[in-house]
């Protein structure tokens, strides 16, 4: 299907459609319209384009699979060319820069803000005339993977049916518009390493085993006295209080005689300040917020464990073999948390809540569940104990 092909079926899906949303199809649509302005691919290049532009801890669970592309792209006689979010360029680029055979970095805020930015790039990814282009995210979004995907103007460009997950009901004609072909998970209740591997797979026509998402780590000591903390999250519903973690510091430095490294994203200095203060040994403290990508992630694969919510810092704890203590409300349920059994130290610890619902709904009916539990009644006993049994 030709790109002009693809607008127009969109065009008229957004005038027809009976499920209206005035502020949201006039945004869509104007992002259709200056897609419209690219020329029609006439003819397309031996490129395959892989795109992925969600953030750090997604992009680790995906890296993996980087090698099966390429093969794909080599057996094909094909350039391999992958979108990537800036944000983890500086991993990429110590780690993975030997996988691909160029790679266009995306800011996704100007894309998805600055109209000019989002024409420029979207004519940076027309030049290129690709004959395939994949989509692996299990969790696209209309307007930033769609919108590059139909920008490619691919012969082939195959991504994950949306049609069963949750979205905005406006978006039910749209989800897979951008698309020649979608596919649906070969079976349920898989961790997002597992779809991205399966995804793979099938886009290569190359089936491998499931393999543990990990990353080549120098080989320093564990310091066998050191705990990182870090206390960062996105959203408040996965923030375990301030308070909480000032008692667990105070019990691993009073009762194991650990050292503490505090650790954080950038403006978290108000909560880091926060646990800062109510730690009675300041001694035994250490303030890393702030650090670089790369420091973090050696800080975290050479100490003895890390206690973390849910968010980046967990995934490079599993990554890198390190025992991992993840505070979970129970959002996503499967979809990130737990990991696969094959993965052996990563420890979820959920709210007595969330436990409950489990045992009476089973895994099963909560499988990427969305009404999350206050993780503000995820009790310091509860993690304790946790960290206890495997410490």
């Amino acid at each position: 299907m030709s790109l002009s092909i693809a607008l127009s079926q969109i065009w008229n899906k957004i005038y027809t459609t009976p499920v209206r949303n005035k502020s949201e199809h006039k945004k869509y649509l104007k992002r259709i319209n200056l897609l419209a302005r690219l020329p029609e691919n006439k003819k397309h290049e031996n490129v395959v384009l892989l795109i992925r532009t969600d953030d750090i801890g997604d992009y680790l669970l995906f890296r993996n699979t980087l090698k099966i592309y390429k093969e794909f792209a080599d057996k094909v006689d094909s350039k391999l060319v992958l979108v990537g979010n800036q944000t983890w360029k500086i991993v990429f680029e110590k780690y993975d820069t030997n996988e691909v055979d160029e790679v266009i970095w995306l800011d996704k805020i100007k894309y998805e803000k600055v109209d000019s930015y989002f024409e420029n790039f979207n004519k940076q990814i027309y030049a290129i005339k690709p004959t395939h282009t994949f989509v692996s995210a299990f969790a696209r979004s209309l307007y930033l993977e769609d919108m590059i995907a139909l920008a490619s103007g691919a012969k082939s460009r195959i991504a994950w049916d949306k049609t069963e997950q949750k979205y905005p009901i406006w978006q039910k004609y749209f989800v897979n518009a951008a698309y020649i072909e979608v596919l649906k998970p070969s079976k349920n209740m898989q961790h997002e390493s597992q779809l991205n591997h399966e995804f793979a797979c099938r886009v290569s026509h190359h089936f491998t085993k499931y393999f543990i998402p990990e990353i080549p780590m120098e080989n320093i000591p564990k310091k066998n006295n050191s705990v990182v903390i870090f206390p960062s999250a996105v959203s408040s519903q996965k923030r375990w209080p301030a308070t909480n973690f000032i008692a667990l510091c105070n019990y691993l430095i009073d009762s194991k005689n650990f050292d503490i490294i505090i650790n954080g994203s950038e403006g978290d200095d108000k909560l880091i300040k926060q646990i800062l203060k109510g730690i009675k040994n300041k001694s035994k403290v250490n303030n890393n917020c702030g650090n670089t990508l790369l420091n973090l992630m050696d800080e975290i694969s050479t100490c003895k464990f890390l206690v973390s919510n849910d968010n980046s810092a967990a995934h490079i704890g599993a990554i890198t073999k390190t025992t991992t203590f993840v505070l979970l409300n129970g959002n996503a349920f499967g979809r990130f948390f737990p990991y696969p059994e094959e993965v052996e130290n990563v420890y979820p610890i959920y709210t007595k809540f969330f436990y409950n619902v489990l045992k009476k709904k089973g895994k099963a009916m909560l499988y990427n569940w969305k009404s999350a539990s206050d993780i503000q009644k995820l009790k310091v006993d509860t993690v304790i104990k946790e960290i206890d049994k495997y410490v």
